[in-house]
């Protein structure tokens, strides 16, 4: 992928990848695992969406892992029904 894309889809994959993750599609580890994959990877546009997704990884899948917490699903179906 060309950098100036990667900048471009940096911040719409960090949506995507938090719904996939909120909807129990990806899990932490399998999202950790591609992080550091990514990080140390050749092309400089891998590092990019590593980058935006710090934040997310960060506060959320690494917080709830040191917390040993259980993942509370946001569900957005169950949000809709109560509207």
């Amino acid at each position: 992928m060309c950098l100036e894309s990667a900048k471009e889809y940096a911040p719409l994959f960090v949506q995507v990848l938090n719904i996939l993750y909120d909807e129990d599609i990806i899990q932490e580890d399998v999202i950790l695992e591609w992080a550091n994959h990514k990080e140390h990877a050749a092309d400089e546009s891998d590092k990019i969406f590593v980058k935006q997704s710090q934040k997310f990884i960060q506060e959320t899948v690494l917080k709830r892992l040191n917390e040993g917490g259980v993942k509370v699903k946001r569900n957005r179906r169950l949000r809709r029904a109560k509207a």
